[in-house]
């Protein structure tokens, strides 16, 4: 039985209890924090030792159905925060803050029932792992340790502006934060390293949030004008016209974000690092 894992399903439990009707984004922020520090840990047990497909499978579910909430949440406080830095194009902005406000809504509604039944799935497959489950040791640790390192290398050897492999160096940067947060004290891993990746995260994390949000507001500008063809024609094209904008404004910081990212990432500093401590557990 593994001390760690149990205490991580605690914590998962005690933020799903949070959730109450899934309109808090803080809460559902947490709750998924708490399950990638879950899916952090399964994937650090060698396959040879338990059949955990079934358990992974539930938990990559439930950020599914969770992601899509999220991406509102994360356009939507965008927008508020829009709204207090700029003069202009208010009604573009609260038009497009109240719908995706309402669709956020909806689709929490939607997903509660279907989020309880899959955690509920979740929670089983995790006690009867947990139940089987040793601490991890020494050399599985360094396996695991070899794995993310190796995938978070890949990534940013292939990293340039394409969206694609923008968010593929964010998971992949995620995934070796959360490893190596959750076993800094055994692996001797320096807290510079992790503030490091905190930075590289949340970076990537705006790049890929101002994109999602691009991808939201330009499918709202497709369908604004034929939705509201009975209106004054100086409504709909001021209306649209502030909602283009909107998207324009996000894909340009998305833009800026990256062409900055990329020259921070040209210091192979941190990469060094972690070749660093991947030799000195390896030893």
């Amino acid at each position: 039985m593994s001390t760690q894992l149990k205490q991580l399903i605690n914590t998962a439990r005690d933020k799903f209890a949070a959730l109450n009707d899934f309109h808090d984004p803080e809460a559902i922020h947490q709750f998924r924090v708490s399950l990638r520090k879950i899916d952090t840990y399964l994937r650090a047990i060698h396959s040879n030792q338990h059949d955990l497909s079934v358990c992974k499978q539930q938990v990559k579910k439930l950020f599914k159905l969770s992601n899509e909430i999220r991406d509102y949440d994360v356009s939507i406080e965008w927008l508020a925060g829009l709204t207090r830095a700029i003069t202009d194009h208010h009604q573009g902005i609260e038009h497009l803050f109240e719908r995706l406000s309402k669709e956020r809504q909806y689709l929490a509604d939607i997903n509660r029932p279907k989020i309880i039944g899959v955690w509920a799935k979740v929670q089983e497959e995790l006690i009867a792992v947990d139940n089987q489950h040793r601490e991890l040791k020494t050399d599985d640790l360094q396996r695991a340790l070899n794995k993310y390192a190796r995938a978070y290398l890949d990534a940013f050897n292939q990293l340039d502006r394409d969206n694609q492999n923008i968010h593929k160096a964010r998971i992949k940067t995620k995934r070796l934060r959360y490893f190596l947060t959750l076993f800094q004290e055994p692996l001797n891993v320096q807290d510079t390293l992790i503030n490091q990746l905190k930075q590289q995260q949340q970076a990537l994390g705006d790049i890929h949030d101002r994109h999602q949000f691009c991808v939201l507001a330009s499918q709202r500008v497709k369908t604004y004008l034929p939705a509201h063809a009975d209106e004054d024609v100086d409504v709909q094209l001021r209306l649209s016209g502030d909602l283009i904008w909107i998207s324009q404004k996000a894909h340009a910081e998305a833009e800026t974000a990256t062409d900055q990212f990329l020259e921070s990432v040209k210091d192979n500093s941190m990469r060094a690092a972690l070749a660093s401590l991947v030799t000195s557990n390896s030893t």
